[in-house]
């Protein structure tokens, strides 16, 4: 949470608060970032191995034999991919928190320069990418998995349609 600034501080004292922030924000999306990279390969192979089994598994499922075993892995693929979209998605919104802070803040700010300041870093915050990404393509937020669950889910439909008409 972003310390609110009081009225009676000079402007000084209000610039250098908000350049440590904006500094702890930079060290922070760079730390996010270098964790990204160590991480991105393994969680590009988990979704794509998680999309391609959930297909199979689903037209397997529901198909015209059904099989137990086929609803328990996709059960388990299904949890263990939520667990790991729910964890992912949380980086990218916490990034974005402080943001009705920075709002609050604007409104004690007496000089342009602090105005600037805490204009580029509400400008900075709103670019929302800062996060773990998917091959280095795209970044993991709420987006990304709603189109990643309405693809699968079609590819799951036409499968199953087409397998089994």
């Amino acid at each position: 949470m972003i310390k609110n600034f009081s009225r009676h501080e000079t402007p000084t004292i209000m610039l250098q608060q908000l350049k440590k922030i904006r500094s702890d924000y930079s060290y922070a999306v760079l730390a996010s970032q270098s964790i990204e990279k160590f991480a991105r390969y393994f969680i590009t192979v988990s979704y794509i191995n998680c999309g391609v089994f959930g297909v199979v598994n689903a037209v397997f499922a529901f198909g015209h034999v059904k099989n137990v075993i086929w609803i328990l892995f996709m059960v388990t693929d299904s949890i263990l991919v939520a667990y790991l979209t729910v964890r992912l998605v949380s980086i990218n919104q916490i990034a974005t928190y402080g943001l009705e802070d920075l709002y609050n803040i604007s409104f004690s700010l007496r000089t342009q320069q602090l105005q600037y300041e805490n204009d580029t870093l509400i400008n900075r915050m709103l670019w929302k990418n800062v996060g773990f990404t998917f091959g280095n393509l795209f970044v993991i937020n709420t987006n990304f998995i709603t189109s990643m669950f309405t693809l699968t889910l079609t590819l799951s439909i036409t499968l199953a349609n087409f397998l089994y008409q």
